[in-house]
This record gives structure tokens, sequence and C-alpha cells, in this order.
């Protein structure tokens, strides 16, 4: 039985013998905790993921838990990258915090129960209280072996613990059984199994060293109830209780090596009586300013001295004088227990050498359409009345949700896409999202058109939410996460338009200030955002405060472009676009945009044509089309949207000639090719198709 403590299967033993994440261990450790037939009982449930790198701020970001996959590629990447990573040991839901971490209140449910094992000598006295009390952990996680054995052990519990007092009470019972460290949160978070654990310096002077972690796996462990386990737990001991109290001060002041700091904290804070709280309490507040902790910690730790709890007035005051007097600035969320000192932690948030910033790294924009939206782009489209930003901004929608390009923007991936229509009926609504469908499907052939299903768009009504909030209102904001939370996510939301769906004036900057805090919340988790708005009588920018456009990333301006045979044409121009740059400056140009034939096209005013982004083999697939098109009209060709369309028969021909299809290989191998070169012309907008017949665009 007590062999479960010391080894790792074979895949974690052969990933840790080449000091590189173990994709297969991370997996097993995973699953572990996070099984299916658990999470799937749990629609919302989501997963939190920390990562830290000695010398840097902590970091973190939230996951569906009903996709392991995308959560593991991204810990293999960051662990790789240096980072120690965590995970919330159990499962959270509920509203994902757009500012800061899971706290408490995010719990779910968790499959087990935990101790965590740190010091020398832990490991054998847990083997042996293991042997005498016939306890048998599922998962055991060796975090390190240098300079002594630790580890995080896991037990099963005979069914998936929803109440965190039950968590709580398991986890309190185990630690006091084995002695063990103050783990016992619900909300707590745990290594990885897997990953590399890479000390600090600190650490380091004291014998740790760089190392994988090992996962062990008991697959007929047996499991424990909460009152089995809490059984086990011995007499009270008043120090433990003491210390569970505290447990807040004890965690910040272990995590940033500042503990003589917190002791200092702990004393204050236990002086606080009726009649004399103004003097402790600022005291205290001045100390933890001192030691650098944020505004949400100091609140944490000070709640329950405060009959305001977190949000006490007098307390904010505290802080707010405290930091003024000693020039200490709140360097916002993201401080966590498990941070490893460091020293340097102002500087880097305040300002970095040239070198410092040249070795910085920082991940790539995630762009969705062309350069110019991105899931961390924020940007609004202005155009007066009737000129057709509804249909423009749901056929952006779709053409993102597909990976489709839109025009002469090209597409990247599927995305999660959300557009919030808060001025049209339902009916109409429902009207324009077919219509533009069927458009959307129209451009590709039947062959590749499973290729470009816009599945990942969705859409809201206000008129199908009761009583709706506006947007500048906390409700009318957690209203919409969560939707988001009920889409598992989401890449970029459209908001149509501003003045339907944010109250107050739109000429002063009140309302849109009220709406800021959560518009840069959804950029920092990966959402990025159009806001759709109208002009005033003066058609030529947007109603109201300029203000508005300060922090936008792209600001567009649509006008009337007189054309006779549609209803919808207009040119579009950008005011503003801060991701311009020389080589991509062809996605920022201005284009004439019309609707006519019930088909998007456009002409970009531009100087220059445009490069296409494809492969040399689809380039030559390209030619093959122009030939055929040069020779004139074949019996089979017919003319679609004015223009000379190919049936697929003579461009396969062509293809043949120029021996870059082979008529003798598998029918399988063959259609395969012909449909993989076409679909990229298409996505590169070079072609369009309707069923079995492709014209040049």
């Amino acid at each position: 039985m007590h062999g479960n403590f010391s080894s790792a299967d074979a895949h974690a033993q052969a990933g840790a013998s080449q000091l590189a994440p173990n994709e297969a261990a991370i997996g097993t450790f995973m699953y572990a905790l996070f099984a299916p037939d658990i999470v799937h009982q749990h629609p919302d449930a989501w997963i939190e993921i920390v990562y830290i790198k000695p010398g840097e701020p902590i970091k973190w970001r939230f996951f569906s838990a009903h996709d392991l996959k995308p959560i593991i590629d991204h810990v293999v990447h960051m662990n790789g990258l240096g980072h120690n990573c965590y995970v919330g040991a159990a499962l959270r839901h509920g509203n994902k915090p757009p500012k800061g971490r899971a706290s408490k209140e995010h719990f779910c449910a968790a499959r087990v129960s935990w101790i965590d094992c740190d010091n020398a000598g832990d490991y054998e006295r847990v083997v042996a209280i293991s042997k005498r009390e016939q306890l048998r952990p599922a998962l055991v996680v060796q975090t390190g072996s240098k300079p002594h054995w630790r580890g995080q052990i896991h037990f099963l519990n005979s069914e998936p613990l929803t109440n965190p007092k039950d968590v709580e009470d398991a986890n309190t019972a185990l630690r006091d059984l084995f002695q063990s460290d103050d783990v016992q949160n619900c909300d707590r978070l745990v290594r990885i199994g897997g990953t590399i654990n890479y000390p600090s310096e600190a650490k380091r002077a004291r014998g740790y060293v760089t190392e994988p972690t090992t996962v062990r796996i008991d697959p007929n462990a047996p499991s424990y109830t909460v009152e089995a386990l809490c059984a086990l737990r011995p007499a009270s001991d008043s120090a433990h209780n003491a210390q569970t109290n505290d447990e807040p001060i004890a965690e910040f002041g272990r995590a940033d090596g500042r503990r003589r700091g917190m002791d200092k904290v702990r004393e204050l804070l236990a002086s606080v009586r009726p009649g004399h709280w103004h003097i402790p309490m600022r005291d205290a507040v001045a100390v933890m300013v001192g030691l650098q902790l944020t505004d949400a910690v100091i609140k944490m730790i000070c709640a329950r001295y405060c009959s305001g709890d977190r949000d006490d007035g007098d307390l904010a005051k505290l802080i707010e004088t405290a930091r003024s007097k000693f020039d200490k600035p709140d360097f916002g969320e993201g401080y966590e227990g498990m941070a490893e000192p460091d020293t340097g932690h102002a500087k880097q948030l305040r300002f970095l050498t040239l070198e410092e910033w040249r070795h910085r790294d920082l991940p790539t924009p995630d762009y969705l359409l062309g350069e110019v939206l991105s899931t961390t782009s924020r940007g609004v489209m202005s155009a007066p009345t009737g000129l057709g930003k509804s249909n423009a901004a749901i056929a952006i929608g779709m053409r993102m949700a597909a990976g489709a390009s839109f025009l002469h923007w090209e597409g990247r991936r599927p995305a999660k896409v959300l557009y919030i229509d808060g001025e049209m009926s339902r009916r109409l609504l429902k009207q324009r999202l077919l219509a533009e469908e069927v458009r959307l499907l129209g451009e590709t052939s039947e062959q590749v058109r499973e290729q470009f299903n816009p599945a990942g768009f969705h859409a809201l009504s206000t008129e199908d939410i009761p009583n709706f909030n506006p947007l500048n209102t906390r409700p009318g904001q957690m209203a919409i996460e969560r939707i988001i939370a009920e889409m598992g996510g989401c890449d970029f939301v459209i908001f149509d338009n501003v003045m339907s769906l944010i109250s107050g004036s739109m000429v002063d900057e009140e309302a849109w200030a009220q709406t800021l805090p959560w518009v840069k919340s959804l950029t920092k988790r990966g959402i990025g955002q159009l806001w759709i708005h109208h002009t005033g009588h003066d058609e030529t920018k947007g109603y109201g405060t300029k203000t508005r456009e300060w922090q936008m990333d792209v600001v567009i301006h649509l006008t009337k472009a007189e054309r006779a045979d549609t209803d919808v044409s207009f040119k579009l121009e950008f005011r503003k676009a801060r991701e311009r740059r020389p080589d991509n400056r062809e996605d920022f140009q201005p284009v004439n945009i019309f609707l006519v034939n019930d088909r998007w096209d456009g002409d970009a005013q531009s100087g220059s044509q445009r490069p296409k982004r494809v492969t040399p083999m689809a380039r030559k697939y390209l030619e093959a089309l122009q030939n055929v098109v040069a020779g004139g009209e074949q019996p089979k060709s017919k003319r679609l949207h004015g223009e000379h369309a190919v049936h697929s028969d003579d461009w396969k021909a062509e293809c043949e000639l120029l021996g870059l299809l082979d008529r003798n290989e598998a029918k399988n191998a063959y259609r395969a090719k012909f449909s993989k070169y076409r679909a990229e012309l298409v996505a590169a907008n070079l072609v369009a198709c309707e069923g079995d017949y492709t014209w040049i665009r």
C-alpha cells in the first residue's frame, strides 16, 4: 500500500528524465481530478489554472471543465517556458471573476480530499500512519525529491463533495491526522503532476533543484466518506485551531517570505475589540501596505474584523491613507499563497529596461479576421441609421465563427462569437441571421461547406431577457457573463448597439465610464469586442462623447456610398488603427462595401494589390483555374454573379495536365487534394464557389 507514495508510473518517469513537461502524465493527473462523469454533472463548471515564474508576477486563466485538452496543451506550453503550474483542486462554477482569481464562492465540487507534505520527515510519517489506519491514496504527486521528499496526496471521496464545509472538514481531519501543511481550504491550488518544478533562488540556496514532478494513480483505491475521515481526526490541537482561524495571514506570510511582518499583523489584529478598532487596524494595514500586499488581499485578511466585511468603508479609507502616506500604490490582483519571494515585484510591474523589454515573452495576438479583429482587440463601428451596419456586423461575426474570410480580410480560425442585439425585434433578427447564413454557405462549394460552418456563432436578442438591465450596470454585465459561461467561453462579442445596450446620456462620459471596467476585464480574459454605434445629426462621427474611442484599438466609420442596384452600400474607413504597420496596411485601407445579388462584395481603395497568403501549391491550382478562364467558356461553363464560372471537371482536367492531380490515384485522395486547395483559395478570398462552379474574385 505505502508504495503508492514513492514512485511514478512509466509514462511519468519517461517524461521526467527529459526535464520537460510530460503531457501524458499531466493528462493523467487532470483526468484523475476532473473525471468526465463528475464534470458532466455540472454544465457550468470551469477550471482555474495558475502559473508562477520565480521573480515574476502571478498569472492565471480560466477554462471550461468540459474539454481538458486545451488546458493540458496550455499547461505544457507555460511549464515549458519556466512557469510553475497549479490548478484548483476542486471544480469552480458561477460567473468567472472579471478581475482577480477565483475564491471560495466559486467552489463547485471536489472528487478528492487532499494533504500537502512539504517538510523533511513528512513522507515517513504519512507512510507509517497510512499503514496504521489502513488508508490508501488514489493519487500521489511527488513534487520534489531534493533536499527531501515532497508531495501532494489525494484520497478518493465516496461521492463528489459539493458543500465547501464538507471539503474543509475532510481536509482538516487529514491534516490533523498526518500533521501536514495547512491546505484544507476548498479553493486550494495544487501543483499539476507531470510538470517541471522550478524552485526560486531562495529555495535553491536551501538545496532545492529543478526537477520533474511525477504522478502515481491507484485505480483500485477505496473511497472515503467525510464522516469516516473526520473519525480519524485526533484530539483537537489548540495551536492548529488557531492557525486555521488565521489562515489568510499564515498563507500570505509563508508565501511571500515575510513571516515576521505577518506575525506583527496577526498580533495587531488580535488586539482588535469593541471600542479599540481604529488604531490596531490602521497599524496592521500600514504593515501590509509596506509588504506590498494588494488591496484585495488586505481586505480578505481584515474582513472578519470589519462590520462591512471586505467592502467596509472605513477599511478602504485606511488602505487609501496608508498608500498615500507611504507612496505604495496597489499593483492589482494577482497574489496567491504559493507565490515565490519576489523582491523586485514593484519594479517589474512599473518599468523595465530596454533589454528586459527585448527579452520579455509576450503572446502574439490571436487574430480572427485579418489583422483588424482579434481576441484582445476592442473596436467601435459607427454609422448613420439605416446604412446597414447591423447587416455588416452579423456578416463579420458569422465569418469569424466560421473561420472564413470577409471580402479582403482573411479568416484565421473558427471562433466562438456572441452577437448581442438590443434594438431589432426577434422576428427581424431571425430573418437577418438566416439570410446571412445562406450568403456565407453560398460562398463555398458543397464539398468544403462543412469546413466553413458558423457553428460557433451565437446570437442574443435582449427581448429574450426579461427586464434586461443595461450593460453599464452590474446586473446587466453579470447576465452577459452567465451567457458566456453557458457557451463554454467566448472569443469575440459584438454589441449592437451602444445606445440600446447602455443607459444614460451618450453626450457625457458617465455611462461609458461605468461600462469601461467590464470592457477591460473582457479584454484581459481574451474576449475581443466590436461595439456598434450610431451617429447623430453630424454623420461624420459617432454620437456623443469622444472618450469612448480613447480605449479602442480600431475606430471604424461607415458613410453612404451611392449605388443604384442595392440598398446596402457604404464606404468603410478606419479613423484609428493601433495595429496598423507597413506590412498589414492593406487591412486598414478604406473600402467600398455593397450587398448585391445577395452577395457581399467590395473594392479596397488601395494603391497596391493586397498580397494573398496561400501556399505555393494552392497558387499552382489558381494558375490552373486562370488557364481555364483564359481559354474561354467551355461547354460546362456558366455565368454566375456576372462572372465566368468554371466547372470543377474542367479545372481538374487542367490540374491533371499540369501534374497537380493524378487520375490514377485513389479517388478519396484525389478528391481530398482538390478540395483542400480550393478551400485554401476560398479562404484567401481569391476565388468564390457555388456548387461545382468556381470563379476568380
